[in-house]
């Protein structure tokens, strides 16, 4: 009976140091870098969104997201801008007719954001601040917000998570601030998520 508990015992232990081996980087996967992604996770249409209404002047955080299957070794640095341009597809993919922000009612303050080595999320965001003196008329604008540039260009981006669509709506000096997604965008229909 002795013999048999030590023989458990040592099972066990045998099985307590395999546990706890590291996994490989990577899990073995071969070419782990073609899983990793730069977005913005408030562009996705499955997250959370809220409006939010000020009496003035408004800053909106931008943060930028990593995703892959191994962790980042150094950090990066993601820029982004506005693009007006992108307004029109917006506009006809939603069904909606926003126009453009006027460029006397925002400022992009901070336009690059860095990601941590190690971290999944910016330690800083990207700042735009809407400008409650710059609106003349009430009224509902767009205002589209795109990565342009990522500093580590092995990892790529998730399209149609680049760009992050801000509707901004004033009236009578105030403004409210929606983050708006594209409806008919689905992680799981992304075939280089």
């Amino acid at each position: 009976m002795m013999k048999k508990i030590l023989n458990l015992l040592a099972l066990l232990s045998g099985l307590g140091l395999l546990s706890c081996q590291a996994l490989p980087e990577g899990f073995g996967i071969e070419d782990p870098g073609q899983y990793s992604r730069i977005y913005i996770a408030a562009s996705y249409n499955g997250v959370q969104h809220s409006e939010f209404t000020f009496p003035e002047n408004v800053s909106v955080n931008i943060y930028a997201n990593y995703s892959g299957v191994v962790p980042l070794h150094a950090d990066v640095n993601v820029s982004v801008a506005d693009d007006l341009s992108l307004t029109e597809a917006y506009n006809a993919a939603a069904g909606t007719s926003y126009p453009p922000v006027p460029a006397a009612c925002y400022a992009l303050n901070r336009s690059t954001t860095t990601i941590p080595s190690g971290s999944t999320i910016s330690a800083e965001p990207a700042v735009v601040t809407f400008l409650s003196a710059g609106f003349l008329d009430d009224g509902t604008y767009l205002l589209p917000v795109k990565i342009t540039e990522v500093s580590d260009p092995s990892i790529a981006l998730t399209p149609a998570l680049s760009i992050l669509y801000l509707s901004v709506s004033c009236k009578a000096g105030e403004l409210s601030v929606t983050f708006q997604p594209l409806d008919d965008y689905n992680l799981e229909d992304d075939e280089k998520w």
